[in-house]
């Protein structure tokens, strides 16, 4: 008879942590691609606002946030399950996947509803604050694009000559 099986189950452990530091990383770098720019260009869009129409849009944002209650209800048990199923014993690929779609069809309810205020309250702006609105929002994602584009660009020089370093 064997002793306690040490190997398997160091094995097994590496597995899990190799998964899990992916699945963080990967979580990581997508929040750090483009959407990273979304607060800046909901600052420049609250910005270009008059002062009453940036209080009318915050109590509309107000009242939905507690209007979608059980929306964030939903998208929280969904991302729940999701870090459940892939920390669970045995790893059943069918449920994880079963459970991302649930969990991405919660975020996009909870966006939609975010998004239908959003659309509410832009039908009582006048058209040139719309416009104007929409400009900030614009010139911010295109700056925003043009850091992450730089920050990247500068990362690949970085790798290049460390490469370059390596060979010499």
């Amino acid at each position: 008879m064997k002793g306690f099986p040490w190997r398997t189950l160091l094995f097994v452990s590496v597995a899990i942590n190799v998964l899990l530091i992916g699945a963080i990383a990967g979580w990581r770098l997508e929040r750090m691609s483009m959407p990273a720019a979304e607060p800046a260009a909901r600052g420049a869009f609250m910005a270009s606002l008059s002062a009453s129409e940036r209080a009318a849009l915050r109590r509309t944002l107000r009242r939905t946030f507690f209007e979608t209650r059980e929306e964030r209800r939903a998208t929280r048990r969904a991302r729940e399950e999701v870090t459940d199923l892939a920390t669970a014993e045995t790893y059943d690929e069918a449920a994880v996947r079963a459970a991302l779609r649930r969990m991405r069809a919660a975020d996009a309810a909870l966006l939609a509803r975010i998004d239908d205020a959003v659309a509410a309250a832009l039908a009582d702006m006048p058209v040139d604050q719309r416009r104007a609105a929409v400009a900030a929002i614009a010139r911010e994602r295109a700056a925003a694009a043009r850091r992450v584009i730089s920050r990247r660009w500068q990362e690949r020089l970085a790798e290049e000559q460390a490469q370059e370093e390596e060979a010499q």
